[in-house]
């Protein structure tokens, strides 16, 4: 059941939540306070409205401890009850209105009352109980009520109002609420001179207090000196790696360098074999063809010397043929001589002379024939000498050009000679920086290796140290907090009701789980304690967790004005930390701290809001 909650002010209508939920409905209490002020009737999602009043002199004594005026305070409930007045009575089919005491007091009773004019049935735990309503402690109380009762009494509304809110209230209890009273002068002399002893051993403990608080903020500057020195040190230390680290870097980026150049070396090493490979088997093809051509001009050397044979022995058969030819000529010159003589001594022998002109005539046709058979043979001998010449003229040319060839392949050679010692020379000279890069490399891996070791020994050295020194937070401000709640709890039935208070703010809550602080901690559930108590006493000074929403130590550590406070860190969480936004745990958001209170505030919230 959906159900809209309005109050009037100053009234502790937060304990009215868990009581609804624990009756089955889904109380709405955004802006209990304020949203039925306004004139135009609001919208909101509910099956029914529940407004609640607490009497106003509780109110005003609530509004006196937050630091308002007494009078302001009570014309501002008288307003506010106005309005919840006009509200109910405009709206009494949908709507009841209660008295917050009669829940407090008896909530079983109340709770019945309400579902039977609900018409609905609940079941309310037999164990569930509500913290009291909030209200200073001793003399202060006292004073608060007497100044309450005294601003009442000259308020001339309060008591028709009053009388109009009882009759407008839904009868919760059978037996009626008495009205607050003063109190007498005997019991305000009586209860003063006790506030008055209390106050003396609460003095005499807040010197001790002070002595031990004094002590401790000794340690605490010790151990912040100490702290500063280990950052100085820890900053030295950390600029002395940030060095090393740069230098490290520095050394890595020489040896990339030097890795690349290695690379490029490489890669040129393997143009200049490439380039090299393809000189030699050009090289090789042309000492091939060097050597064929060395066998043409040997082919052609032989075949030159063979014609140059031929050639004398036709030369000399020439020479043969001519001193035969001249042989021939002198004879036939003789002959002619001869014939002449012969014509002229002997005229008688014409006919023999005759026939022997015809022989001869016809043995000079025989040599003439011969002569000219043998000039052919000369011009024919002669052609094929000057072939010959011609051919012999181009194997000389062959030949020079062979030997300009052989030449270029010496020059090749030479060439290629000088380039496999350049390359030989580049290939020791890459050989010999690649065992210089690789002893740097072994050199930067071992540095490497060495800064690496060095940096882990720091880092588990600086990780001690912070341990060392959470742990030395961790102790002081659990020694911090014990003296301060030790300080403000004080002792006696102060101290009683205070941790009663305590234990009711704990077991109303679902961050405190018995089971798991049992479970946790064996030697609590072996001594067979009180769970809550023991967290009260002894628990949260030793920084003992809750269970497991709830952290102790993170929450002192992170907000340091709970362990001044002398509060239970879970206390103040339920009671403060949670409306004010900060965090019971490291996993949860976290807000920073509120600013500190005023001095006189202070004051008031560690002596009177146990």
């Amino acid at each position: 059941m959906k159900i809209k909650l309005g109050v009037t002010p100053n009234s502790d209508w937060q304990n009215l939540m868990p009581w609804l939920q624990a009756m089955g409905c889904q109380p709405d209490g955004a802006n209990a306070t304020t949203w039925y002020l306004s004139n135009d009737t609001p919208e909101f999602e509910a099956e029914g409205v529940l407004l609640a009043y607490q009497p106003p002199a509780l109110a005003v004594q609530h509004a006196m401890q937050q630091g308002e005026k007494p009078e302001a305070a009570l014309q501002r409930w008288c307003d506010h009850a106005k309005r919840l007045l006009a509200y109910f009575k405009a709206h009494r089919n949908t709507t009841v209105l209660i008295d917050i005491r009669a829940v407090m007091q008896v909530p079983h009773e109340a709770a019945n009352s309400l579902a039977n004019h609900w018409h609905v049935t609940v079941d309310l735990p037999e164990t569930f109980d509500l913290p009291a309503l909030l209200h200073a402690e001793g003399l202060n109380q006292a004073f608060y009520q007497m100044l309450a009762l005294q601003t009442l009494q000259q308020h001339r509304e309060i008591k028709g109002l009053l009388a109009q809110l009882e009759a407008c209230s839904l009868p919760l209890i059978a037996t009626p609420l008495e009205p607050q009273g003063a109190l007498s002068a005997d019991a305000f002399y009586e209860q003063w001179q006790a506030e008055q002893q209390l106050s003396f051993e609460q003095a005499r403990q807040a010197v001790a207090t002070t002595r031990a608080l004094d002590t401790l903020q000794e340690q605490h500057d010790a151990l912040s000196q100490e702290t500063s020195a280990l950052k100085a040190q820890l900053q030295q230390r950390d600029a002395e790696l940030e060095r090393q680290g740069a230098q490290l870097t520095r050394e890595q980026q020489a040896y990339a360098q030097a890795s690349r150049r290695h690379a490029a070396q490489e890669e040129e090493s393997h143009l200049l074999l490439e380039q090299l490979h393809r000189v030699q088997v050009e090289l090789e093809q042309m000492h091939h063809q060097c050597q064929e051509q060395q066998r043409c001009h040997k082919a052609l050397a032989t075949e030159k010397a063979d014609l140059e044979k031929q050639l004398e022995t036709r030369d000399a058969d020439l020479a043969q043929l001519s001193k035969q030819w001249h042989t021939w000529q002198a004879d036939l010159e003789q002959l002619r001589n001869v014939l002449e003589e012969q014509q002229k001594a002997s005229d008688q022998a014409a006919q023999r002379a005759s026939d022997a002109e015809k022989a001869y005539q016809q043995h000079i046709t025989q040599l003439e024939t011969g002569h000219q058979s043998m000039a052919s043979q000369k011009a024919t001998l002669d052609k094929q000498l000057e072939s010959q010449k011609a051919t012999i003229q181009q194997q000389a040319s062959r030949l020079d050009m062979l030997e300009s060839v052989e030449e270029e392949n010496t020059l090749l050679l030479e060439q290629l000679h000088r380039v496999q010692e350049e390359l030989e020379r580049v290939v020791v000279e890459r050989q010999q920086r690649e065992a210089a890069a690789a002893q740097e490399c072994r050199f930067l891996q071992h540095r490497l290796a060495r800064l690496s070791e060095v940096s882990e020994s720091r880092a588990r050295e600086l990780s001690a140290r912070q341990q060392q020194q959470q742990q030395a937070e961790r102790d002081h401000v659990l020694a911090l907090s014990a003296a301060h709640q030790k300080g403000r709890r004080g002792e006696g039935r102060h101290a009683r009701r205070a941790l009663k208070q305590d234990y009711q703010h704990i077991a109303a809550s679902s961050l405190f789980d018995r089971d798991w602080y049992l479970r946790h901690y064996p030697d609590v559930a072996e001594a067979g304690v009180d769970p809550i108590k023991h967290y009260l006493k002894a628990g949260a000074q030793e920084g003992r967790q809750p269970g497991p929403e709830f952290d102790t130590v993170w929450y002192l550590l992170h907000y340091r004005d709970v362990a001044t406070s002398g509060v239970n860190p879970l206390v103040h969480f339920l009671r403060f930390g949670y409306r004010e936004g900060r965090s019971p745990h490291s996993s949860y958001p976290a807000l920073p701290a509120p600013e500190p209170p005023a001095d006189e505030a202070r004051a008031e919230f560690v002596n009177g809001q146990g």
